[in-house]
């Protein structure tokens, strides 16, 4: 009896331990409370948005590690705007959007929602059909560029390195589509001449049509502008955010997000044929198309203090040329989470 009651006392205090390591799917990380300790960990997977590209593309190792979906669930969009109603209803707890679209989202709600970490930088590109003699930001006086989502950090971007080389915004037309993939589809048919998207994107309008390159690298343009202007800055295009409700409900598993989400984009940026195997099954973009876009992917994982360095950089750029960029103010300390101790 002796020796069933003691087995019984250690099964009690395992199974507890098994079942909190079951949603950790990044290595394991040494203890820093003693395992007696309550936890937070969510009795339901995390539920994660994300847009269908590089911000989704950083999922994939995640995907990987969690194929049944038992930790974590994914639900991809083409369309940054069928996000926020979810974070609203509180049908996702973290969200992968453009980094200006989680400020507006801020200031609208502060309530709503904190930053956690910044997942893409440097992804932009200006490309042509091959027929134009664009070179240079100069040459794009009286000409037409073909882009997705007004309001988006591509219009923004477009416009802050214009007025760094002293071209008025109002001397390019921008025609706007709903999806990247519109633009994709408008300039690899010859209906445009110029258009502005993200990888990977870019490489999948080069497999449609041979012709397509890149004419103007918008990241180095971007961070050009910026020593023009004498101001510090990266161009970030993707950001994950958390419900602030899900982050005080549970914040040990938002951690476990961030180190899973680490361990996600090492490999990714490691392993771009494994990678991209991952990121065809999720139908994101072909496997073909992804080991080629991969390295240009801007994918990456800054969060804590250097997140808000950046960011704050970034928002600051954007404000100074319209405020409703950013939801009509810069957002305070609060925006984001910081406390990435486990």
């Amino acid at each position: 009896k002796l020796f069933t009651t003691k087995k019984l006392l250690t099964l009690i205090l395992i199974i507890p331990a098994l079942i909190l390591s079951a949603c950790t799917v990044a290595p394991a990380q040494p203890e820093t409370q003693p395992p007696t300790q309550p936890t937070d960990a969510p009795a339901q997977p995390v539920r994660i948005a994300a847009l269908k590209g590089p911000t989704a593309m950083g999922l994939a190792g995640i995907v990987k590690d969690d194929p049944n979906g038992e930790c974590y669930t994914l639900n991809l969009s083409a369309a940054p705007d069928a996000i926020p109603p979810l974070l609203v209803k509180g049908e996702v707890d973290i969200a992968c959007i453009p980094g200006n679209l989680a400020a507006v989202l801020y200031n609208r709600q502060p309530e709503l929602l904190q930053m956690i970490v910044i997942n893409t930088v440097g992804v932009l590109y200006l490309t042509d059909n091959g027929g134009t003699s664009v070179k240079k930001m100069e040459d794009l006086k009286g000409k037409t560029i073909v882009l997705a989502g007004k309001g988006a950090t591509p219009e923004y971007a477009l416009n802050y390195i214009l007025d760094a080389h002293g071209i008025d915004p109002a001397d390019v037309k921008l025609d706007f589509k709903s999806e990247h993939a519109e633009a994709v589809a408008a300039l690899a048919q010859g209906k445009a001449d110029l258009a502005l998207m993200p990888q990977p994107f870019v490489t999948v309008a080069q497999s449609k049509n041979p012709s397509i390159r890149v004419v103007i690298d918008m990241n180095t343009a971007w961070e050009e502008a910026a020593r023009l202007k004498g101001e510090p800055g990266r161009l970030v295009m993707g950001v994950a955010v958390a419900r602030r409700a899900f982050i005080e409900e549970n914040p040990v598993a938002v951690r476990q997000f961030l180190a899973d989400y680490a361990a996600s984009q090492q490999f990714v940026t490691s392993d771009t044929a494994g990678a991209a195997a991952v990121i065809g099954e999720m139908d994101i973009v072909p496997q073909p198309v992804a080991v080629k876009a991969l390295p240009y992917c801007g994918i990456s994982n800054i969060a804590g203090a250097e997140m808000q360095t950046i960011m704050d950089g970034f928002l600051a750029a954007l404000f100074a040329q319209n405020p409703q960029a950013v939801g009509g103010a810069l957002p305070p300390t609060d925006f984001y989470f910081t406390d990435n101790e486990s």
